[in-house]
């Protein structure tokens, strides 16, 4: 992924969730859909950056992130009730992993 992509595409889905407000009623999700996905979408427009810099890290780790990526995803797909588990991930010392670890703590624990 070409690092000038992360941005550009939490833009993309920033203008999607605005164009939806437009939608008509029928089809329009609530305010409080959109405001949740305006909230995640800055969320990831944050991460973005860190995890293409961090795709190096050893491989037990990009794993684990991966997992919570495709778990976050799976909650968002269906907007089902989510109840955040912690997961005790030993997770290393560098720095760019805390910032991730706290961004998707910050998702994880995000209303749907």
């Amino acid at each position: 992924m070409d690092a000038a992509y992360g941005p550009q595409l939490a833009v993309e889905i920033e203008t999607d969730i605005d164009l939806a407000g437009y939608e008509p009623s029928t089809v329009r999700p609530t305010e409080a859909w959109l405001s949740t996905r305006r909230h995640v979408a800055t969320e990831i427009g944050a991460l973005v950056s860190v995890l293409l810099l961090s795709a190096d890290s050893n491989a037990m780790t990009r794993t684990q992130i991966a997992n919570r990526l495709e778990t976050l995803a799976d909650r968002f797909a269906t907007s089902e009730l989510y109840s955040p588990t912690n997961p005790q991930v030993e997770w290393s010392t560098l720095p760019l992993l805390r910032i991730i670890d706290m961004g998707l703590l910050r998702l994880e624990g995000a209303p749907v």
